[in-house]
């Protein structure tokens, strides 16, 4: 099992955070303090390319010196910061965008699976059960992706039956499955059907995960006769790209037109290629009151700015787990600053 954590030129920050490593180190403290068991894997952190421009566009891949200077400090940094041998920096030879620096790091793996992991989201709840994830994958061949809730999707259960008329995802025991052995369990562990293909932090299992990048090859030919040679090309990724831009916008549209056709037995087709969830869970109460309480002391490098405060939860119970970091306003010296005045109070 390894973990794979993608920087991209902070595309989610200001120049300002380069160097600083901080919101770096915040999110993979992040992963070993609250995803049990993970805490000794072996870590990937893959550095984007670049190329020299006038003006910064680094979602494109374009920085001008002075980005690159600072960016190149950044590097430096991590390769002294993340010297032990658990960790190992891959820096790409070119722009790659989110999809083919993913890729790159995920060929790297000599395990079945990974945890990808963005520069700006952060854990936040405990996580005992990273086994059973794995375990289920095992069992379930058509899984590719179990992606972990953040405030934006715990209500894709209901979102998706009342949009999308996609109730056969939710009642379907060929794609809701239930990890826990008592159903009327208050912490009950389940994967839920998730129809959009999140860049945020996911399990995955490895060789599945990189068929999507030949989607022509590896969607069966009757399904493709079904959803045409043009859908299919539309979520064909490229160099450059964010996977929930493209591949995931073209899964949530094939699947909500299944679901206002009425085709339940397409829906059910082409969920069961993509093979993506969202773990859907409910931890105790008092553990999230017990890692709440360890937030409150914090120190300076790990301080940034969140979405929110306290995790939130979904109508049928399930957790954000995982919170977004906002890179474009985390500036160091502000954050000096804060931590000053936090120490005045």
């Amino acid at each position: 099992f390894k973990l794979i954590f993608w920087i991209y030129n902070q595309v989610t920050s200001p120049a300002p955070i380069n160097p600083s490593i901080d919101l770096v180190k915040t999110v993979l403290s992040s992963a070993d303090k609250f995803l049990h068991g993970i805490s000794t894997c072996p870590v990937i952190i893959v550095a984007d390319g670049y190329k020299i421009a006038d003006t910064n566009r680094t979602k494109k891949g374009f920085i001008t010196e002075e980005y690159q200077t600072k960016y190149e400090n950044f590097c430096t940094n991590l390769q002294t910061y993340y010297s032990d041998s658990r960790y190992k920096i891959h820096r790409c030879s070119s722009h790659q965008g989110f999809a083919f620096a993913a890729k790159e790091g995920l060929e790297l793996c000599t395990t079945d699976y990974a945890l990808i992991l963005q520069h700006d989201r952060n854990f936040r709840v405990p996580f005992p059960h990273l086994k059973s994830l794995i375990n289920s994958m095992e069992n379930h061949s058509f899984m590719r992706y179990i992606g972990f809730p953040t405030n934006a999707n715990i209500n894709h259960d209901v979102m998706i039956g009342t949009n999308y008329n996609l109730h056969i995802l939710n009642n379907s025991p060929s794609c809701k499955i239930n990890l826990s052995s008592d159903i009327q369990d208050p912490n009950m562990l389940r994967l839920q059907p998730l129809i959009f293909w999140y860049d945020s932090q996911h399990l995955c299992h490895i060789q599945r995960y990189l068929q999507i990048y030949k989607p022509f090859t590896n969607i069966p030919e009757e399904l493709r006769h079904k959803i045409s040679l043009s859908s299919i090309g539309k979520m064909l990724l490229k160099r450059g790209d964010f996977i929930e831009d493209k591949f995931g916008q073209v899964q949530r549209d094939l699947l909500a037109a299944a679901g206002k056709a009425g085709n339940d037995d397409l829906a059910v087709e082409l969920f069961r290629w993509y093979g993506s969830y969202l773990c859907w869970w409910t931890p105790p109460e008092d553990s999230l009151e017990e890692e709440e309480e360890d937030d409150g002391n914090v120190e300076y490098e790990n301080l940034v700015i969140e979405d929110e405060k306290i995790p939130e939860r979904g109508i049928s119970g399930a957790t954000a787990m995982v919170s977004h970091l906002k890179g474009r306003q985390y500036h160091p010296d502000k954050i000096a600053k804060m931590v000053s005045r936090i120490k005045d109070i």
